[in-house]
C-alpha cells in the first residue's frame, strides 16, 4: 500500500511521465491480485480450525479495530468493516 500511495503521489507532480508510472502501478496491481487469490484460496479457510468462542472473540477482536480505524479509512467503512458507498 506504501508503493501505490508513492505512485499516486507522482500522479500529482507536473513531470510524471505517464507510461513508466502505469509500468509500476500495473505491478502494484498484479501483487494485489495474487494477494487476493491467496487469502482467499488459503487464509479464509482458516476460520474452520476454530472453536466457536474463539470465533466469536476474533469477530469482536476485529469490531474493535475496525471502529479504531485511523480518519482517512474510517470514512468509507462501517463498523461491521462494511465499504458504506456513496
Amino acid at each position: 500500500m506504501m508503493k501505490a500511495a508513492r505512485e499516486i503521489a507522482v500522479l500529482r507532480l507536473p513531470s510524471t511521465e505517464t507510461s513508466k508510472l502505469r509500468q509500476r502501478l500495473t505491478v502494484i496491481r498484479r501483487r494485489l491480485e495474487t494477494h487476493n487469490r491467496l487469502e482467499e484460496s488459503r487464509v479464509y479457510k482458516w476460520s474452520s480450525f476454530f472453536d466457536e468462542k474463539t470465533i466469536a472473540e476474533l469477530r469482536e477482536s476485529l469490531r474493535h479495530e475496525l471502529k479504531n480505524l485511523p480518519p482517512r479509512f474510517a470514512e468509507s467503512r462501517n463498523s461491521e468493516g462494511e465499504e458504506i458507498s456513496r
